[in-house]
Order: structure tokens, then sequence, then C-alpha cells
């Protein structure tokens, strides 16, 4: 599969497992130098991303895909990688699915409770206002309690 005139129709089912071979066999080759699968897709081979979309979505395609995926992801994640931390952090929701889904679980939990915990708490001049009110009436009492002794 050349670079030449723009692709009219798609991949046959082997051409696209020859494909997934192929980009797992050049990411190999490449680890040292490779940091996002679109150095592959975009440089070598002149795919779109609106091409690269549609591969991925392919059964044939994945397994492949998502092979190469992790062995960058490794090298992201190596204990010496020279990554900044913050990325290897962001790269480890990408290789670790579980992780990710755990993390979106997590936070869509605590939205909920920020949301109902908003939604059910009074306004705080409200609170402010009965608290006073409570005083108020207690000092009523203490005055009128205190007149009737005397």
């Amino acid at each position: 599969m050349t670079a030449g005139r723009p692709r009219t129709t798609s991949f046959s089912e082997e051409e696209m497992i020859l494909l997934g071979q192929e980009m797992v066999n050049w990411v190999t080759l490449h680890l040292n130098d490779v940091y996002n699968l679109s150095d592959w897709y975009t440089v070598e081979k002149m795919f779109t991303y609106k091409e690269w979309k549609a591969f991925i979505q392919k059964p044939e395609f994945l397994p492949y895909y998502e092979k190469a995926l992790k062995l960058v992801g490794k090298k992201f994640l190596a204990k010496d990688s020279p990554i900044e931390p913050s990325i290897k952090h962001r790269w480890g929701r990408v290789y670790n699915k579980d992780l990710k889904e755990e993390e979106d679980e997590t936070a869509a939990y605590n939205a909920s409770l920020n949301k109902v915990s908003t939604d059910v708490a009074p306004n705080e001049s409200v609170i402010d206002e009965k608290i006073e009110n409570m005083r108020l009436k207690q000092r009523i009492a203490e005055l009128e309690a205190n007149a009737n002794k005397s």
C-alpha cells in the first residue's frame, strides 16, 4: 500500500490484517523514536485522521492497533522514561483501560455527590438567619425568665 491517488474504497479484511501487521512491525522497529501512532499513519502511510478512526473500528485491525498502542505505552510508562510525569499519568489512562474506567466512574460519582449536596444544601445566609433567630428567641426567653423572677 503506497502513497498515490486517494483511496476511494475501504480495504478488505485481509488488507486490514496486513496493514495491522505492518504497523506493529514498524512500531517494533522504531520504538525508540515513536511517541504516537500518528507518526506511522500520517507520515509513513499518508492516511488521514478520518481514515485512521475508521481503521481502528474494524475488528480485524483492532487487535494490531491495541498491540501497537501497548508497545508505545510501555515505553511511556517505563520507570527510566524521560517522559514528564503528568504526561505519563495521561498515557496511563490510554494504556490501562481499567484505570480509565475506574477514574471516570469515580469522577462521575463525585460529581453526582456534589450536585446532590448543592441541590440540597440551603443558602448560607438562610442558615445564618435561622441561627440568629434561635439566639434571639433564647435571649428573649432568658429575659422573660429573669423578669418573672423579680
